[in-house]
């Protein structure tokens, strides 16, 4: 049986990067060998759950002390890590190899693609803190909120202990994490900056972010182009034809929680609560027809919060938990402060998307390629509404070459399972032969 222990801030069933990828590849493997995929949770958002996945097994991180703990428990022969600044990732990486386990993981662009340089390290600090201390519920029905800075805490002290687990001493084990966190604290210069993440195969969103990435310390001769696995949901979606629901225009804003590392921003939560207001009231204005959904983070944002904002409003739609690309479908056009997966999403679904550039984001993706419409206040917004669809119509070459050149063709599962396979196959990892 092929054993892969990975760890994860959120349950398999919860939609982000990791449990995409897994919940994509392993119904395919386990139809050619026996898989089990055990998932550490940092216990994160609340009560325990129980997964009935049949591939699938869950562990806390909180009944271990350390990494090696859990390696010695489930004895897995692959491990998967999310590639970058994610400590507990690394915490099971310094275990993982110490002990020579074989590796495989994923990088996404993204993490490169809003990395600013000459952006100020103590801003960039400062607002990571500042995000810690917020407390937060995830769940509608789920009273226990939960610290940001507490958990930061909990996921620092298990990457100690796990480092000093593998007999480093308590001098080495600061020094190492400090290093760690030179990305916050330390030298502005990416060269080397990933070259303690490598592993044995890395996937990539695409060719073009290799050389990149190669010079941020990953191997080139372990990383292989698959585009992004969660790209393949909306390309398959993009090509059925959305509803038009009677007259009215139905539109879908969607939140951003732009962090330390994504440049220049003047983004907060007071001010994201004060953009919503600003939207509802000025598209109230408006002599149309219009509804509203306010889509927020799965996991990064409260539920809770959001619930008291937006209760003097009528007719606004809060969702948390709805798959993004059922939302997509049923809207006309999509306003968002800045690029990010859910609006790569719309961007693939070929819905007009407006950018309200509220916190003023510098060198937006989106913006920089000038593929979608830019708001730049609130008394555009009605503008920007009747002209949104024709200026997508219009920009329509240069958003499909976008998304050929940037977001690839929606086949990344299938270029993954093939590279995965191959990669155990030639490496004697597992008997691909099904028992």
């Amino acid at each position: 049986m092929l054993k892969i222990l990975l760890v994860n801030d959120v349950f398999p069933h919860i939609n982000n990067r990791t449990t995409i990828f897994l919940k994509n590849i392993v119904p395919i493997i386990s139809k050619k060998f026996d898989v089990k995929v055990y998932w550490l949770i940092t216990d994160n958002y609340g009560e325990r759950n129980k997964i009935t996945n049949q591939y699938y097994e869950i562990l806390y991180m909180s009944d271990f002390k350390n990494s090696l703990q859990v390696i010695q428990k489930i004895k897995p022969n692959l491990m998967y890590y999310l590639i970058g600044w994610h400590i507990t990732d690394y915490a099971l990486m310094v275990a993982g190899n110490y002990l020579k386990i074989p590796s495989f993981g994923y990088c996404e662009s993204a993490e490169i693609e809003y990395f600013d340089e000459n952006d100020s390290k103590l801003r960039q600090a400062s607002e990571y803190l500042k995000q810690s201390l917020i407390m937060k519920n995830v769940i509608e029905n789920n009273n226990v909120k939960k610290s940001r800075a507490v958990n930061f805490i909990k996921k620092v002290l298990f990457l100690y202990r796990s480092i000093l687990s593998i007999k480093k001493s308590h001098i080495l084990t600061v020094r190492e994490i400090f290093s760690f966190f030179s990305l916050l604290l330390g030298d502005k210069s990416t060269v080397g900056l990933y070259s303690k993440f490598n592993c044995d195969l890395m996937f990539t969103e695409r060719m073009a972010s290799i050389d990149t990435l190669v010079k941020w310390g990953l191997k080139k001769e372990n990383c292989v182009s698959i585009d992004n696995p969660a790209y393949d949901k909306p390309f398959k979606e993009s090509k059925q034809l959305s509803k038009k629901f009677k007259e009215k225009i139905n539109i879908i804003f969607i939140t951003s929680n732009l962090s330390g590392a994504q440049g220049k921003s003047n983004w907060s939560i007071t001010k994201q609560n004060q953009m919503i207001k600003e939207l509802i009231i000025s598209l109230n204005k408006i002599n149309q027809d219009i509804s509203l959904t306010i889509k927020i983070h799965p996991t990064s944002e409260d539920y809770i919060e959001y619930k008291k904002l937006l209760e003097p409003f009528r007719d606004v739609y809060l969702s948390q938990t709805d798959e993004i690309t059922d939302l997509l479908h049923k809207s006309d056009i999509v306003i968002t402060p800045c690029a990010s997966t859910a609006g790569m999403f719309a961007l693939i679904m070929k819905k007009p998307i407006i950018i309200w550039n509220y916190f003023q984001v510098s060198g937006d993706m989106l913006l920089r390629k000038n593929i979608v419409l830019e708001c730049k206040h609130s008394t555009e917004l009605h503008y920007c509404i009747n002209n949104a669809e024709s200026f997508r119509i219009k920009n329509n070459q240069k958003i499909n070459e976008f998304i050929n050149e940037t977001l690839g063709n929606g086949n990344s599962i299938e270029k993954s399972v093939y590279e995965l396979e191959k990669w155990l196959k030639n490496n004697k990892i597992i008997n691909l032969n099904k028992e």
